[in-house]
């Protein structure tokens, strides 16, 4: 019965891994055909504290970008954003936008959002006056809803 030893996967293989996994193959195998094709390279100690350390760190980052992203979702849950926008009565002339929801935002809190962020409850653009709730998509299924509150101004 063959050998069997640890290599990590540094480009995909078919039926064996994608980069980053540690698998188990025969020491031929390894030996003469997945190290000399630069396909794999065998795990040492040195190799798997470096592993881990990466690991660790991506994992660490990943939480920091979660803290910040229930953080932003604490200050924005029930916010107004208001547009005062020309009109008479109940209509207005005129449309609010994902941008320029985007922009208000950008201004109060200081943060980035992209159009595919924001869900509208009417399509693409707010026409009447009065409170629409908004849900804008955070990141990793957090989700939070605003309020835009469109005036009319004579």
């Amino acid at each position: 019965m063959a050998d069997k030893i640890q290599v990590e996967v540094l480009t995909r293989i078919a039926n064996k891994g994608k980069p980053g996994d540690i698998i188990e193959v025969s020491r031929s195998e390894a030996r003469n055909y997945l190290i000399p094709k630069g396909l794999v390279r065998e795990v040492t100690p040195a190799l798997l504290a470096e592993i881990e350390a990466k690991r660790k760190k991506q994992w660490d980052m990943s939480r920091m970008i979660a803290e910040e992203i229930y953080t932003l979702r604490d200050q924005l849950h029930g916010q107004t954003i208001q547009f005062v926008l020309a009109g008479s009565g109940s209509k207005i002339f005129g449309w609010v936008w994902e941008k320029e929801i985007i922009e208000k935002i950008a201004k109060s809190h200081h943060i980035t959002l992209e159009k595919k962020h924001i869900q509208l409850p009417a399509g693409h653009k707010l026409k009447d006056v009065g409170v629409h709730d908004v849900i804008l998509n955070l990141g990793r299924e957090v989700f939070v809803k605003v309020h835009v509150e469109i005036i009319a101004k004579s």
